[in-house]
């Protein structure tokens, strides 16, 4: 999670960072990469990984929905959204 002291110390927008990506995962797939920070999922703001993982309990494996993404460019971050065919949980 990005806290109120992590935004504030490193200018990182709220949302959930994204440590690393595991390859041939469904973010993989889509593109997400480590450094991304997710702060929507399929319309919903996102800021715990708390809430991101209730909202991915209550989705399919299979679906397709839409990531709201920060991701860095040599300007700061910039917002993306992309589709991620979700998978099965382990």
């Amino acid at each position: 999670n990005v806290t109120d002291e992590v935004h504030e110390m490193y200018g990182l927008p709220y949302g959930v960072y994204i440590a690393q990506v595991y390859e041939g995962t469904p973010a993989q797939k889509a593109g997400l990469k480590k450094g991304d920070i997710i702060t929507y999922f399929d319309g919903e703001g996102v800021e715990t990984m708390e809430e991101l993982s209730m909202l991915l309990d209550c989705s399919r494996a299979g679906s397709k929905i839409q990531i709201g993404v920060m991701v860095t460019t040599q300007y700061g971050y910039e917002e993306r959204m992309i589709e991620v065919v979700l998978g099965g949980r382990n």
